[in-house]
């Protein structure tokens, strides 16, 4: 699981890296006089073409999408004509002391294809662009990411850093984005980003899948939902990763640097995730010493045939990843390539729902407070595996465990 400082690194180096970006070509200034000479007005529609110029961006007379993007005002919509136009889009971008854009609503007719060959992101939404919605793009080949979301000034410390907020992803197409093998990326990555939904998406032969982070703040709040992720070999389907320290490990309460938490992520597919590196169908991880991922709730998503288990809850040190709720998941013949996280155990079998902390000597305590409930197991050999989860300070009950269950429930 790259749930580690080395990917924390590389995720910091993204971020600067968008914000270097926007510097050079930054897309999404306020250009008021300018957009107003041409009367637009919020409310009606700019419009893009691949071969589109000049600043009239009408349905007749569109213009290019950087163009497009940079005129829009406060809430008004873009829209993208059928075609394929080039990656490293910027919405919003950070650049000091440079005005920032207003959200704006980019949406993807049918046949909007953004290919990012060469380039880091698809898709970046970067500081105060809060409110941006991106529907209808299929978006491809990005060297890291399909579509990010980054907060402001990413060089601020995290608890200095504002969250973006209220984004909207939905119903757009990701495939072929951060195959690299030594730094497998992500068909969508929200990094420290509250109060946004990320829906009804098809994430499929990328890196990774849908991938909630705290590197510059807290990220909670969010739903992911509907969202159908597959075949993303290198890296987990969807995945709620703590990446700083969040838990103060004296009074054992979280703290206001990071986090992730109060996430809902609801009635989503992953099959066949993490099968060739590591990955399960949906987890819920720490990689930071004292990082914090809790109460957060999976519920009602189905998964199949992943290298790690359907849904998986990987504390490897101090830190809080309590109080998740696991509920009403459907989970069959996962946990494909092996567990190999707790030594001296070998979990190199199949297995539905895995909790674990540990191994020993790694520092984590138990993982109290998690429910789960209502789930329905199927062909693997355990259907829930628990490593210091305590009986009496956790719920596990009214699961239904197939036929071609061999161990219903493994408590260790």
């Amino acid at each position: 699981m790259n749930t580690g400082s080395n990917v924390k690194r590389n995720l910091r180096n993204l971020a600067l890296a968008l914000a270097a970006t926007t510097a050079l070509a930054p897309v999404g200034v306020a250009m008021a006089s300018h957009h107003n000479d041409h009367g637009h007005r919020h409310g009606i529609a700019l419009w893009a073409a691949p071969a589109g110029t000049g600043t009239t961006c009408s349905w007749a007379a569109p213009c290019s999408l950087i163009t497009a993007v940079s005129t829009a005002s406060s809430g008004q919509t873009v829209r993208a004509k059928a075609g394929t136009y080039t990656g490293g889009l910027m919405v919003g971008p950070n650049k000091i002391g440079v005005p920032i854009a207003s959200p704006v609503n980019l949406v993807g007719e049918p046949g909007a294809v953004l290919d990012a060959t060469g380039d880091t992101f698809g898709i970046g939404i970067v500081g105060t662009a809060s409110g941006t919605t991106v529907r209808g793009f299929t978006v491809e080949n990005a060297m890291d990411t399909g579509i990010i979301v980054v907060p402001g000034s990413v060089s601020a410390a995290p608890a200095l850093t504002p969250p973006v907020s209220n984004i909207t992803i939905e119903d757009n197409r990701l495939h072929d984005n951060g195959l690299n093998p030594t730094a497998p990326g992500w068909a969508i990555h929200l990094m420290s980003t509250t109060n946004s939904t990320v829906a009804d998406n098809r994430a499929y032969n990328n890196g990774g899948g849908i991938y909630l982070t705290d590197e510059f703040g807290p990220n909670h709040n969010n739903r992911v939902v509907d969202n159908r992720v597959t075949h993303n070999l290198l890296q987990c389907g969807i995945i709620l990763a703590g990446h700083v320290a969040a838990w103060n490990p004296v009074t054992m309460l979280p703290t206001a640097a990071g986090g992730v938490y109060n996430n809902l992520v609801a009635h989503n597919v992953a099959i066949g995730n993490g099968t060739t590196s590591q990955g399960g169908g949906i987890l819920l991880g720490g990689g930071a010493p004292d990082a914090a991922v809790y109460s957060n709730v999976i519920r009602d998503n189905t998964s199949i045939g992943n290298g790690f288990a359907g849904v998986v809850i990987h504390q490897h040190g101090p830190g809080d990843l309590n109080n998740n709720v696991i509920i009403g998941n459907r989970v069959s013949n996962d946990n494909v390539g092996g567990d190999p996280d707790y030594p001296p155990i070998n979990l190199n079998f199949t297995i539905g729902i895995l909790v674990a902390s540990g191994p020993p000597g790694s520092g984590a305590g138990p993982i109290t407070g998690t429910v789960i409930k209502h789930n329905k197991i199927s062909h693997v050999t355990v259907g829930i595996w628990t490593l210091n989860v305590p009986s009496g300070s956790n719920t596990i009950s009214h699961n239904r465990f197939a036929a071609s269950v061999v161990t219903p429930i493994s408590a260790n």
